[in-house]
């Protein structure tokens, strides 16, 4: 501890800085003591599980220093490439950004231009990025879709496609959502749907992810 800020641990890899006074119940690590995010909670495992990775630490805290997820959040597209920047092992960023609307100074800066760079994302058109743009269910699958094929090197090729009712033949994601549902990464939103144009929040994009963490992989010879 130094100049009022406690180092603590958190997943496996990291340190947290924490301000002095708001030090966390010794002995209770990060992943087990995050405020908004019940036991009972739907996404809470994917949240426990991607936490205690060392994939997040939350977002802000409760006036007594408990972290926050804060999982009904709108995710946006900076926040994706971010956490796909992380699962990939933060490797290093060389260059700078193409897109008008992202700043080399931003914080999500190099997760965007790895993700440039690596053809994950190709940008939202005419030179934009978007960064704090809402995600889709499409595009979430597009983008870990891209991240497998890209970065993991897997093979995505699907031999059954996913028979959602609101999924046609000819929209863009349709690969992208058959890949998806082959894989585990989802389920679909219910009642045989996949509801592409919902936005997702925090919750879902950490499910979504976790969930491709623990997919089997099959990659290309």
């Amino acid at each position: 501890e130094m100049n009022g800020i406690h180092l603590e641990p958190y997943g496996e890899k990291f340190m947290r800085a924490v301000p002095r006074g708001k030090v966390r119940k010794e002995g209770i690590p990060l992943y087990m003591d995050i405020a908004d995010v019940p036991e009972d909670a739907w996404y809470h495992d994917s949240v426990y599980e991607m936490t205690k990775a060392g994939l997040t630490s939350g977002r802000g805290t409760t006036a007594d220093g408990q972290p926050l997820f804060q999982p009904t959040l709108t995710a946006t597209r900076a926040e994706v490439v971010t956490f796909l920047h992380r699962l990939a092992g933060s490797p290093e960023v060389e260059g700078t950004s193409t897109f008008t609307d992202v700043k080399d100074s931003d914080w999500f800066a190099k997760p965007v231009i790895w993700a440039a760079a690596n053809g994950i994302t190709s940008g939202y058109g005419e030179g934009t990025f978007q960064p704090n743009a809402k995600v889709t269910r499409a595009m979430m699958v597009t983008f870990l879709k891209n991240y497998a094929e890209k970065i993991d090197g897997q093979d995505v090729s699907v031999t059954e496609p996913a028979d959602f009712t609101d999924v046609k033949d000819t929209d863009w994601f349709k690969p992208s959502v058959d890949w998806a549902a082959a894989k585990g990464v989802t389920s679909g939103y219910g009642e045989g749907t996949f509801a592409p144009q919902v936005s997702i929040n925090r919750a879902m994009l950490i499910t979504f992810v976790n969930n491709y963490r623990k997919m089997p992989k099959v990659y290309n010879s």
